[in-house]
């Protein structure tokens, strides 16, 4: 019986433990937002648009550093859009196809982590300072783009016809990293102009397609500069 009493006692500090280290972290973690818009490229096909939104927890380490230092980790989703465009002059027969018009769409979720250092105070007193910052994130795609539309020329009187083909269902996990700087208040809100690559391979799925495999060129990571607005809420 004694035993007992001592293994419970054991596990029940264990659970104090565990819980008196989620209230330090909750007393200073805040709840954040972030968006961001930018542009950006993959192999050869330049994309329109990828916008996003994540929420997450921003922890302030120590009430000496918590307005020069932040660590936020949050989670989100984009959204990506390639509208490819391509010349006939990119296919070995120009008179069988007369290009591709249709919008590749992607909605990664991705998780990461965002570390803020203060450089400067724009001007004492403010409170606003310029400041850089590293990230890293993890990225789901759970459908990627895998339909291509394209027009098929026919010989003067035909009018050309519009083909379809469809490749493999599949899902992508992928990794991106970058960073950029910062000018705000890390314990409000601050505007981010970011730089970031990734592994996201939008054309996995089209590649084996029966078309000609130039427009999307070989594996090659995504670039990304975007502007984001950071707030605590």
């Amino acid at each position: 019986m004694v035993k007992v009493l001592r293994f419970m006692f054991k596990r029940f500090k264990y659970c104090y433990l565990l819980l008196f280290c989620w209230l330090s972290f909750a007393a200073q973690a805040q709840t954040a937002a972030m968006f961001e818009f930018g542009t950006g490229f993959q192999g050869d096909e330049w994309m329109n648009y990828d916008a996003g939104i994540a929420f997450g927890y921003s922890v302030i380490k120590g009430e000496s550093l918590n307005k020069g230092v932040s660590l936020t980790g949050f989670v989100g989703v984009k959204v990506q859009k390639f509208p490819l465009v391509s010349q006939a002059s990119l296919r070995e027969d120009e008179d069988k196809f007369n290009g591709l018009t249709t919008n590749l769409w992607n909605f990664p979720i991705f998780m990461g982590l965002r570390s803020a250092f203060n450089v400067f105070e724009v001007k004492k007193g403010t409170g606003n300072y310029i400041g850089v910052f590293p990230e890293c994130r993890l990225y789901f795609s759970p459908f990627l783009p895998r339909k291509i539309d394209y027009l098929e020329h026919q010989e003067y009187p035909e009018p050309d016809i519009v083909r379809s083909i469809k490749g493999e269902r599949m899902s992508q996990w992928a990794n991106g990293f970058g960073g950029g700087i910062y000018y705000g208040n890390l314990n409000r809100a601050f505007l981010a102009l970011k730089f970031e690559t990734n592994s996201i391979d939008l054309f996995e799925s089209l590649r084996p397609l029966d078309y000609k495999n130039d427009v999307f060129g070989k594996q090659a990571r995504q670039y990304i500069i975007s502007l984001s607005l950071y707030a605590i809420i």
